[in-house]
Order: structure tokens, then sequence, then C-alpha cells
């Protein structure tokens, strides 16, 4: 259970951050051969398991977030505010339930979901569509979105109604990092669905029903500067660090031509918002740090081996996992 030392917490999160593969060990990982690859993963403990198969892969991603989770859970000085980041496994584990019960397909628990509730919990709400012991702005989302589904409702609508109010929630809990960290994700993510939508070639009213809620930037900057090219619709915003920060984005954009380089730059940039605070003593800051690392690692190897199973060669792989992995 949590316990009240921030400094017994933050010296048992630096012991271990000793455990995090790095950069290093997987670009190692993308100039290997599957086999070896594997074996590089096993040597380093992850999953703990001795077996370097690939079919272990989501067994061991599975093992290796759940030491993490149960790590945070029993080191975390403040379980409120780290409630607020594994939430979202509770809002992605929401979004695939509702769309599986609107299918008429059985909703089981897979037991390896962490969140804030369990998945029986969750499953038990889906089941009922009733909601009363998730936080008020979420629950008001799912009741809206209950009354839509007895008519009918497209699978992204339940998506973005949820994240928007998880969203919401972020940016009303009571903790100026908390609600930076959620304004910098809400302003990035409304510039790459603006992007992308743009792209490919979406109306106005697809915008207006894909933004979360806003972040620095108000909702009606995207939806007015719709129709113009990718620099302009950063470029009239006014004059602010939110602004300054998505320049450099759109920079790398029009370089590079890829939304995912926007993606990576949002990622880096919340990684280093709880990285400068990792050496605070004083706070959660570094146990939600080491979470956050935790996740994005178990996404990076997620993707090297995938990409190794399919046959992509060394640099693609390296390439695709340099704009994923921030840390």
């Amino acid at each position: 259970m949590p316990q009240d030392s921030n400094i017994y917490a933050v010296a048992r999160i630096r012991n271990l951050e000793k455990g995090l593969l790095g950069m290093e060990r997987l670009r190692r990982m993308a100039g290997a051969t599957l086999t070896e690859a594997m074996r590089l993963l096993c040597e380093s403990g992850y999953g703990n398991t001795a077996e370097a198969s690939s079919e272990k892969l989501e067994e061991m991603i599975a093992c290796e977030l759940g030491r993490a989770y149960d790590d945070v859970e029993a080191l975390t000085p403040d379980k409120a505010l780290t409630d607020v980041f594994l939430l979202k496994n509770d809002i992605l584990a929401l979004k695939l339930l509702i769309k599986l019960r609107a299918l008429g397909s059985p909703l089981t628990d897979t037991g390896a979901h962490r969140g804030v509730y369990k998945y029986s919990e969750l499953i038990a709400m889906v089941e009922a569509g009733e909601y009363a012991a998730l936080p008020e702005v979420i629950r008001r989302a799912l009741n809206e979105l209950e009354l839509r589904l007895a008519l009918k409702v497209e699978p992204r609508e339940i998506s973005v109604k949820l994240d928007r109010a998880y969203c919401e929630y972020a940016l009303s809990f009571p903790n100026d990092v908390v609600r930076e960290y959620f304004k910098i994700f809400c302003d990035y993510t409304n510039l790459i669905t603006t992007l992308r939508l743009k792209d490919n070639g979406q109306n106005l009213d697809a915008l207006e029903n894909s933004l979360l809620c806003a972040g620095d930037i108000p909702l009606s900057h995207f939806i007015k500067y719709y129709g113009q090219p990718a620099e302009a619709i950063v470029r009239s915003m006014d004059f602010s660090p939110a602004r300054d920060m998505l320049m450099g984005a759109i920079a790398d954009y029009m370089r590079d031509g890829s939304i995912a380089v926007i993606e990576r730059d949002r990622d880096d940039r919340l990684m280093k918002l709880l990285s400068d605070l990792r050496w605070d003593s004083e706070s959660v800051y570094p146990v939600i740090g080491y979470l956050l690392a935790r996740e994005a690692e178990a996404r990076a190897v997620r993707l090297v081996i995938t990409l190794k199973r399919t046959g992509f060669g060394e640099e693609t792989i390296t390439e695709r996992l340099r704009e994923l992995y921030v840390r």
C-alpha cells in the first residue's frame, strides 16, 4: 500500500531505474536477429523469464508492467495524483468494453489490466450501464454515451468522448504539474488531430467532433484556421510558450512530412516535464516518471520485436524506434 516517505520512495525509484533497458540496448536489439533480440531481452531480466521466445513477448511485457505497477502502488506517497495517470488504463479498458458490448461480444476478464479500478469492476459497470463509482466528469460522459448508444454511435465517438472526459478530469486536478502535463498533451494532440484530418480531406464537422478539450490553445483557433497550411495554423496563434513549443514541432513536421515527429516531440516534452523533477526527493514526480518510462519501454519493446517478426531491417526499426522512444 502507499507509504508516506517521499525520500524513501525516490531512493527506491533510483534503484529501479537502473533496470530500464535504455536506448542503447534497444538499438542493439534492433540490429540483431529476432532470436538474438529476444536473448538480449531475457538476459536483461525483462519479463522474468529465461525462455527467449517471441511468442512469449506479451506475457513478458505484462509481467514487467505488472512489476512496475506493483512498485508504484507500494511506493507512491500520493495515491490520488498517481491515480490520475493510472486512470488512462481504465479509460482504454472502458472504450474496449463498450465497443465489445455494442457488438454483442462477451466481456471477459483477461487478468492483465492495471488501473485505478479492477477489470471486473469495469465489466460490471459496462454490463449495467451504471458508472457511479467513476469521477463525475467521466461518469457524465459515459451517461451521455449510453443515451447515444440507445440510438447509434460510431466507435470513434466512444473513444473521443472518453478521452476528452479523461483530459477534462486531469486538467481539473488540483496540482500544477498535472495540469501542465495535460495542457501540453491536449495542445499537441489537438494539433496532430487537426493535421491528420486535414491531410485526409475531412470536413470541419469531423474536426469539431474529434478535438480534445483545450490546453493553452483555444479549440476555436484550430477550427478557425483548419483550412490553412500547417505552419499558418501555429504561426497565427497568440504569442505564448505553447505557440513557441508547437512552432518547433511544426518545423520538424515541415521538414520530415510525418505527423509521427510531432507525436515524438509531444512525448519527449511530456517526459522532460517529469524528468526535470526526477531529483525532487520531496515529491511524487520521480515515481510518476518511472511509471511512464516503463510504459514507454513496453511500447518500444513491442515495436522492435513486432517489426523483427515481420521482416523489417535494422534501419527501419531504428528509425521507428527513434520516433517512438524518447527516454
